[in-house]
């Protein structure tokens, strides 16, 4: 008999834990139940047959069970059995013995319903670990390394797409609300790292008008990314309940170790039929509690107390027309934040209902870190619907950079953007650059002709003056004009990591300095000089910047950069690129 509580708010079923099924004692031929949810929340029971124990299977000391579903309830495509993505920790039960949680498709298009379970003394293993205190350095999640590679197009490595039905552990379904498919199908790539993820499209209801999940053995659990407005959460199957302990999945999500992240119950929509990768879709009920441990054999944690989340708020307006706001949390955990940050952007910048293949995209915002200077957000791009993409991947590549860098040091507080479209595209190319005065008298003005042109045929004139300032006396000196990304280009290419030694030095080195809808004329002069703590410091040889090293006592790198020394900022309605320059002198 198994004890059933409720809490006072109602939003957890207790379940008392039942005598465990020693995995010496078990058989070939011994038959028992695995316990999950197909559709609903009404818990069913699979038919199981034990075939035997593989040793050592996933370790030394960690045994893989190997069974059978052998029920019909299992069969979705007519003639062919198995375990679904989705079905990650269904509890298996021999004579009402608790004996271990489906973990493993064991091949493939296999037919017949083999699968192995994760044996439950190694799932109460992580479960009595309980909280640990996050004191060490994981390194940089493996999602980073993916980054380097330069592409979120689905289609550019086949080889790094997921492949969860291979014969490794159930894949856990990462439900994405008011993503659609083709939405799924580009970021895919962004998960290819992760511990067995697949991407799947799911309502998109907030919590609040979601049902109540009780959470059971063999019922649905979710963990939370993204709250609110905007959901995100990867789900499987809940293992045990002893208390207000809870064990699920029967191996890891992603392997972290000690994390906090929230829990939820969760109702399946369905169990999707796939001879490759039949999946469960759902919908995530509001938050319950808190997962602790991501280990080996098991995600573990408590329902109640919940963690503590950053926050986001999404502001848009398409055509000058306002759009409802989004609003929510979002998971601190710094192996999950910049992709949970990377969803949130392309959530905001690909809204298909404002979706148009020709667009302009203006971008203002700020991500807030504890203890740390704020990261700008601020772009604007225009072109095709590819442009989405390259925002994206423009406005994230200094964040994957910190947390590639400077995993340790990073605490997400808050994401702050403003969004605006427009349904066309608005580029200016510097086309040619006319100097009418190269020599000039002390006191005299650049008289600049600028021809700009854009993608459509276009034409643009702009006359424009620049003032000399009275330090260049009888010098050589050059008129520069350049758009302001590249500027920031070139700014961010003689920078480098140069002098970082720690994420505030990255943050202060990497907010922008140039406006990407302005031109820029500059008088300027080459200069030699050194790069101090990413502060370059023009007109100073090397050889004294080595007598003159900062208390801590860091080397300095020469470098030769230009002088600014006027400059004159001209906004234009639209993007702009491309950079002249033309010798000068005053007589």
């Amino acid at each position: 008999m198994t004890l059933l509580v409720f809490t006072g708010s109602g939003q957890t079923l207790y379940a008392a834990l039942p005598e465990l099924f020693p995995v010496e004692d078990l058989r070939p031929g011994l038959r028992g139940k695995t316990h999950t949810v197909m559709q609903g929340t009404e818990i069913i029971t699979l038919e199981t047959e034990i075939l035997g124990v593989l040793k050592n299977g996933l370790g030394p000391g960690k045994d893989l069970i190997i069974g059978k579903l052998i029920d019909e309830k299992s069969s979705l495509t007519g003639a062919v059995h198995g375990a679904v993505h989705g079905m990650s920790g269904s509890p298996l039960y021999i004579d009402g013995k608790l004996v271990g949680a489906l973990s493993r498709r064991l091949m493939q298009f296999e037919k017949d319903g083999h699968c192995g379970f994760t044996p439950i003394r190694d799932m109460l293993d992580v479960q009595n670990r309980g909280r640990e205190k996050k004191d060490f350095d994981k390194g940089p999640s493996p999602f980073l390394a993916f980054w380097g590679r330069g592409t979120l197009n689905a289609s550019a490595d086949l080889a790094l797409q997921i492949k969860p039905d291979n014969g490794q552990w159930l894949a856990v379904p990462l439900n994405l609300s008011g993503f659609s498919e083709s939405m799924i199908s580009s970021l895919r790539p962004l998960f290819s790292r992760m511990t067995g993820f697949l991407p799947v499209a799911s309502g998109s209801a907030g919590p609040a008008s979601l049902p109540i999940t009780p959470i059971r053995p063999g019922s649905a659990l979710s963990v939370l990314f993204i709250d609110g407005d905007i959901r995100a959460g990867g789900t499987g199957t809940a293992t045990t309940v002893d208390g207000n302990k809870v064990t699920a999945f029967g191996h890891p999500m992603m392997g972290i170790g000690p994390t906090e992240l929230p829990l939820a119950g969760a109702e399946i929509i369905t169990t999707m039929p796939s001879y490759a990768v039949p999946h469960k879709i759902s919908n995530i009920g509001p938050a319950a509690g808190t997962i602790w441990q991501d280990r080996l054999s098991a995600i573990s944690g408590e329902t109640g107390r919940l963690p503590v989340m950053a926050t986001y708020e999404i502001r848009r307006k398409h055509e000058n027309e306002p759009r409802p706001a989004w609003k929510g949390t979002f998971v601190k955990e710094e192996w999950l934040a910049p992709q949970v940050i990377m969803l949130l952007m392309a959530r905001s910048l690909m809204d298909q209902q404002d979706f148009s293949r020709e667009a302009t995209l203006k971008l203002e915002g700020e991500l807030r870190f504890k203890g740390l200077p704020p990261l700008s957000i601020k772009g604007l791009y225009s072109g095709g619907s590819d442009q989405r993409l390259a925002a994206i991947f423009d406005q994230m590549a200094p964040l994957m950079n910190l947390y590639q860098a400077f995993p340790r040091q990073i605490d997400v507080e808050s994401l702050t953007l403003s969004v605006e479209s427009f349904e066309r595209s608005a580029q200016w190319e510097v086309e040619t650059v006319n100097v009418r005065n190269r020599k000039l008298r002390q006191g005299e003005k650049i008289q600049v002709l600028v021809r700009l042109k854009n993608g459509l045929g276009g034409k643009r004139l702009e006359e424009l003056s620049l003032e000399v300032p009275e330090e260049l006396k009888k010098t050589a000196f050059r008129l520069r004009v350049a758009s302001g990304s590249y500027l920031q280009a070139a700014d961010a290419n003689m920078r480098g990591m140069a002098g970082i030694a720690n994420a505030s030095d990255y943050l202060r080195a990497v907010n922008r300095l140039y406006e990407p809808d302005a031109l820029y004329l500059q008088a300027i002069t080459l200069e030699q000089g050194v790069l101090s703590r990413n502060s370059p410091q023009l007109g100073l040889p090397y050889s004294v910047g080595e007598v003159v090293k900062d208390s801590e006592r860091e080397a300095l790198r020469p470098f030769s950069g230009a002088k600014v020394w006027s400059q004159r900022k001209v906004r234009l309605s639209g993007i702009v690129s491309g950079f002249r320059e033309s010798a000068m002198e005053i007589e």
